[in-house]
């Protein structure tokens, strides 16, 4: 016979005969769950699908007809000894041989004994033991026909527990049965039964109620081919040695071959570089094309990408094959899916690189990272199968990519970069997409250009004169973290805004840029402090001063407007026919808009026709324009697509360190700014003009499509009405006492 032990933990019922304290099996309760114990579990439940049985619902009571069969069979006699239930089982079940027999016997007996000594009468100790015997027959057969000397079957109950029961689970852990009872939801109806622990002692985890995924339906044993896998996968984590060996320049580290790289064979050393910029924009071009002569001069293979990877199509996307419903499966799926080389440490690797890639790591749902794995696969097979075709470890393949990148083509890069490859990205245009990536290393120039195709042949270049390189070193001494500024210096600026008071207004206006607060300037753009305010009344209501504050504003950068609506809707406007095809999807077609008849910036240098559509796709993204309905966007690019010379001298002349352009506009009248007026006086405080907006009669102007955050509301004095506006322009300080009678006449 054997007796029960608890278990110190779930593993230790996988531990064989040999492995045990004599004659012992384990007989305990799982109560509460982690993911640990849902994987033993999985364990035992496929254990005991070869040797043992599994039970989820209660096992009742034998039946009458079952009963009356065991008479029938058996008899109605009964005696408390272990010959004669032995006897008994003999006749019952056939099938049991002489070690079954004898184990069951014993069993039977111990158990019956233990009950007798409860106080039970012999009348009980029958009905059990029919009891028993009907289940052995109709429940548990098949298990006993498996009790072997050196085999221990399995017992899984997950359900009601009765004392009859719990007694008979007791009889066959004596008769040599591991039992696990689950109780995932807490074990109190259990401890009914059993307050003391008597017989199945408690394993605790911390986590109550019904798992998510229970362990029937984890795949135990493909479990363990992926713990085997990631096993074999890690031992080459560290064979992919990305950049560290570097000693020297990138672009002439490229060229060697991986032993010439380190004396070590059982490391493949790779780059992994981004070359953001350029050095020289005049020989950019025939140094990418220099480079690829190079390698191919060197029998390496070459991979040119260039602009965003091609998605992948939709023959390739039906070809890879998954059903899954976890992370887990879905990368045992791709890595199905994986092209095969001819190199087995190859294949291994491409493994490894797409189990840990980066995206997994996402928090997003299934759905999501399903459409980017399957992206990466199709991928890693397009391009795999033209890198790897004659892979050599000796010689590994290069890759040279021109052009900005998507977030998911810079996760791919990463992934490729755990592989035997080299990477070299090129990014000239500075203002391309950038992201951090692993391993990545990023050399920036201070040079731009757009560069948009791979040079097949040299070009012609121009080379700079010593004279003329001594300039722009003498540039770079003089203007930069100097203070002092080339003339249009910077193509770009962002507009900051200011916060004054009414006073400070007068102060700063005639300031040039570089002085006012906030002013800041790097290599590539400039903060230009604006004034964006609207003055509400008349100071003292003293009107005479009034014209006279406004007229010292104007200057020769003003554009002057005492007219409110100053731009309506319905002004001749070539471009509004065709503004349905300017912008889509959120975007402005720059392209179409510079290839259409009707656009009227062509003359205009391409930094400050680039500059204007950014800050009108700027003004869109902002939604600063409120109107109801849809047709803002194409409001707003017919307006601005439609401005008048004076704004356009404005705005090519606008030099963003220096005197600031102007915009002062008056409205004494019950009018209210139109849309575009307020679309156009927006778009110019992007530029970085600065706007003040007069309103002696305190009415409303710009508020019906502009939100007063935008700009500094100042009440300065009590409201007047009525007023006509005089020419201000030109006014001189000769006027005397006349023209103050003469503004005082300016009411009606």
């Amino acid at each position: 016979m054997f007796h029960s032990v608890k278990a110190d933990h779930l593993e230790d019922y996988f531990l064989p005969q040999s492995k045990r304290q004599r004659d012992t099996v384990y007989f305990c309760r799982v109560v509460g769950y982690d993911e640990s114990c849902l994987e033993a579990l999985s364990h035992y439940y496929f254990d005991s699908r070869t040797c043992g049985i599994y039970l989820r619902n209660s096992i009742l009571n034998p039946l009458e007809s079952e009963i009356n069969y065991f008479y029938q069979i058996v008899g109605e006699s009964f005696v408390l000894e272990t010959a004669f239930i032995e006897q008994k089982l003999r006749i019952w079940i056939p099938r049991l041989n002489p070690y079954q027999l004898k184990q069951l016997s014993c069993a039977i007996y111990h158990q019956l004994i233990q009950l007798q000594q409860t106080g039970k009468n012999q009348n009980v100790l029958k009905n059990v033991f029919i009891k028993f015997m009907c289940w052995i027959r109709y429940r548990f057969e098949q298990l006993v026909v498996q009790i072997q000397p050196q085999q221990i079957p399995k017992i899984l109950y997950e359900g009601e527990m009765k004392k009859h029961l719990l007694y008979f689970f007791q009889l066959l852990a004596t008769t040599g049965c591991d039992i696990i009872l689950v109780y995932f939801e807490g074990d109190e109806a259990y401890r009914e039964v059993d307050p003391i622990s008597e017989y199945a002692k408690p394993l605790s985890y911390p986590r109550l109620g019904q798992p998510q995924k229970h362990f029937v339906k984890i795949n135990w044993q493909q479990l363990q081919q992926e713990k085997e896998q990631r096993r074999q996968l890690e031992q080459f984590s560290q064979m992919i040695q990305t950049n560290q060996w570097l000693r020297e320049d990138a672009l002439v580290a490229v060229l060697k071959d991986n032993l010439s790289r380190s004396n070590n064979t059982q490391r493949i050393y790779n780059l992994f570089f981004e070359y953001r910029g350029a050095q020289n924009r005049d020989t950019y071009s025939n140094e990418l094309y220099t480079l690829k002569k190079n390698l191919q001069n060197r029998s390496k293979t070459v991979l040119i990408l260039q602009g965003q990877l091609e998605n992948p199509s939709v023959e390739e996307v039906s070809n890879i094959k998954s059903s899954a419903t976890s992370i887990e499966m879905l990368k045992r799926d791709m890595v199905a899916n994986l092209n095969q080389y001819s190199d087995t440490v190859l294949n291994m690797l491409v493994q490894r690189a797409l189990i840990e890639a980066h995206f997994w790591k996402e928090e997003t749902s299934i759905a999501k990272l399903k459409n980017q794995a399957i992206r990466m696969v199709c991928w890693l097979n397009r391009y795999g199968t033209k890198l790897f075709a004659n892979y050599r470890v000796e010689q590994i393949p290069v890759l040279l990519y021109l052009g900005s990148y998507r977030e998911i083509e810079g996760r791919f890069f990463e992934l490729l970069a755990q592989l035997p490859v080299d990477i070299l990205l090129f990014c000239p245009n500075l203002e391309d997409f950038s992201m951090e990536l692993q391993n990545l290393k990023r050399v920036k120039f201070e040079q731009s250009l757009v560069l948009k195709t791979f040079p097949e042949k040299e070009q012609r270049v121009q080379v700079s004169t010593a004279a003329y390189q001594a300039e722009r070193e003498l540039d770079t001494i003089l203007y930069q973290d100097s203070g002092l500024f080339r003339s249009h210096q910077f193509v770009k600026s962002v507009p900051v805004t200011l916060r004054t008071t009414y006073e400070e207004i007068g102060i700063l206006w005639k300031e040039e840029a570089k002085y006012r607060p906030s002013f800041e300037a790097d290599q590539e753009r400039v903060k230009v402090p604006v004034i964006f305010a609207e003055v509400l009344g008349v100071k003292n209501g003293d009107i005479s001063n009034y014209w006279q504050t406004i007229s010292s504003q104007i200057t020769e950068e003003t554009i002057f407007i005492s007219k409110v609506p100053h731009r309506v809707g319905t002004d001749e406007n070539p471009i509004k026919s065709h503004v349905t095809s300017f912008f889509r999807n959120g975007k402005l077609q720059v392209e179409t808009i510079k290839r259409h008849s009707a656009y009227q910036y062509e003359y205009l240098n391409e930094q400050t026709q680039h500059y204007i559509l950014d800050k009108i796709q700027e003004l869109i993204e902002l939604k600063w324009i409120r109107l109801e309905g849809q047709g803002v966007e194409y409001a707003i690019v017919s307006t601005l697509l439609n401005l008048d010379r004076q704004t356009i001298r404005l705005i090519q002349g606008f030099d963003f360190t220096k005197v600031i352009p102007k915009v002062i506009m008056i409205n004494t009248k019950e009018s209210v700014c139109s849309l575009e007026d307020c679309i156009y006086l927006a778009f110019l405080n992007l530029i970085g003009f600065d706007i003040i907006i007069y309103v002696p009669t305190g009415y409303r102007t710009v508020g019906k499509y502009l939100p007063q955050q935008i700009l500094e509301q100042h009440q300065i004095g009590e409201y007047l009405f009525d007023l006509n506006v005089p020419n201000l322009k030109g006014f001189g300080k000769s006027v005397g006492s006349i023209f103050g009678k003469w503004f005082r006449g300016g009411k009606n």
